[in-house]
């Protein structure tokens, strides 16, 4: 699948060849995962597999195997719904990146221990959309902030994100 992605790339991704390669190649892969997936279950060899002649392995119902299968046959919908979708990206990559700076300080400000680490992480929250929103890197705010801890720590009002970001701006002017 990820191949097929890439042919698309390489063919131009429009709306057109991402329907056109999802819904023929694409189908295909997932149907041949299908009859798999269906074969592991039963113990049974799918017939016309995709597996290149590769005698199936009897699978256990305790299995690795047993249970991607059923997960496979019970979301199958929801796991192909994106075929017929060229605007929905095949994978959540983008997400779980766009996630993880959130994950990160939700775990590291130990919000779901107590009062005082949501509190920790409500902080953290309005500082990132402040600098989100004075176009500031949050770490490039927290560098400032360390370099200048004494005059923040005298006058934080002086160092919300968009007055670190303008400050930012006039020194590389400067």
């Amino acid at each position: 699948l990820a191949i097929l992605e890439d042919i698309i790339d390489a063919k131009g991704r429009t709306r057109a060849n991402v329907l056109k390669y999802r819904q023929h190649h694409g189908r295909k892969i997932w149907e041949c995962m299908l009859r798999g997936a269906n074969a592991v279950i039963t113990n049974v060899k799918a017939t016309k597999t995709c597996m290149s002649g590769d005698e199936l392995t009897a699978w256990g119902s305790d299995s690795d195997m047993h249970r991607a299968a059923h997960y496979l046959i019970n979301h199958y919908p929801k796991l192909t719904g994106y075929l017929g979708i060229p605007e929905v990206e095949p994978t959540n990559n983008r997400c779980e990146r766009g996630l993880r700076g959130e994950k990160q300080m939700g775990n590291s400000s130990g919000f779901h221990f107590n009062q005082e680490g949501c509190a920790r992480y409500d902080i953290l929250e309005t500082l990132m959309a402040g600098c989100c929103t004075a176009d500031l890197q949050f770490e490039e705010y927290a560098r400032y902030l360390e370099v200048n801890k004494k005059a923040y720590l005298a006058c934080p009002k002086d160092f919300t994100p968009a007055r670190v970001a303008a400050k930012l701006r006039e020194m590389k002017r400067a």
